[in-house]
């Protein structure tokens, strides 16, 4: 038992420390754009299996800590660029856009 909840422990822990951590040092996604080129997709969280989102190409996440690599496997599969959208500026705000 008690090594069940030293290993949850240690799979949320990063996590939260990241999440306060993004959301205080990176902040908002700056989704602000003038051309297609300005926008891209990026992790805007620091979840292991969070889908990217667009935002503009300067603006990164802040997750200075690893998550463990095992949570992946349970991820579900995420929308492609390309494939199922397009990245691109409308209206001055970089947005998927489907196909």
């Amino acid at each position: 038992m008690v090594v069940i909840v030293i290993l949850l422990y240690a799979f949320a822990f990063p996590y939260s420390i990241n999440q306060t951590l993004n959301s205080n040092i990176a902040g908002k996604p700056d989704k602000n754009c003038n051309i297609d080129s300005d926008c891209t997709l990026k992790q805007i969280g620091c979840r292991p299996c969070e889908c990217f989102d667009v935002v503009n190409i300067e603006w990164n996440s802040f997750c200075p800590l690893k998550n463990p690599g095992i949570a992946r496997f349970q991820c579900k599969m995420c929308a492609s660029e390309g494939i199922d959208f397009d990245v691109k500026c409308v209206e001055n705000q970089c947005q998927k856009v489907w196909r």
